[in-house]
């Protein structure tokens, strides 16, 4: 399913689309005092919004196999799920940044996310701890990953006052839409329709 391929004057469809479907994600925004939003960076084919399922498989990109397997395990044994193979990743950024740096991320329905307010990107973390360190024994690795995964909190946890902006929030959820926006009017006027505020 796509929405309308380009904005118009009048989107309110859309808007419409995101607050029925994506309330438990607008509340945590509205008691979070809409301080922040989160973005993603795939793309959004033939236009502004999409929907998207989330997937349940993901394979590693950049992450060796066995640190990817290692990672799950550590937070499954956590937190009952595998961020790392299930989970869709965002950022998170101030809600009125104008850099326009990937697409508005909406979680459809229920959703729970993990993120730890000393880890910005978990893959770039253990590259530093490996590569600058020298830190290769699977031990040492493992006893890394074990301190790292300590710092994780859930969105339960979540406070709006820790050091949020630019750290990697791991979403649990099924389906979510994307928006795009390359001009920053668009953007605003977007989220002041989303927040039911005026411009």
């Amino acid at each position: 399913m796509k929405f309308n391929n380009y904005l118009n004057e009048d989107y309110s469809k859309e808007v419409e689309i995101i607050k029925n479907n994506c309330k438990p994600y607008l509340k945590f925004l509205k008691d979070s005092e809409w301080q922040y939003i989160f973005t993603r960076f795939d793309s959004v084919s033939g236009g502004k919004f999409e929907l998207k399922t989330a997937r349940k498989d993901r394979a590693p990109v950049d992450t060796p196999p066995k640190i990817h397997k290692m990672f799950d395990n550590l937070f499954y044994d956590r937190f009952g799920w595998k961020p790392r193979t299930e989970g869709v990743f965002t950022w998170c950024r101030e809600l009125l940044d104008v850099s326009l740096e990937g697409n508005l991320f909406f979680p459809i329905g229920n959703f729970d996310f993990i993120w730890s307010p000393k880890v910005t990107d978990l893959y770039m973390a253990w590259r530093r701890f490996h590569d600058v360190r020298g830190e290769r024994t699977p031990e040492a690795t493992e006893k890394w990953a074990r301190e790292t995964i300590d710092t994780y909190k859930t969105m339960a946890e979540f406070d709006s006052s820790l050091k949020a902006y630019g750290k990697e929030f791991i979403f649990k959820c099924d389906k979510y839409y994307l928006c795009h926006f390359s001009r920053r009017t668009e953007y605003v006027e977007f989220l002041q329709n989303i927040m039911d505020r005026k411009s």
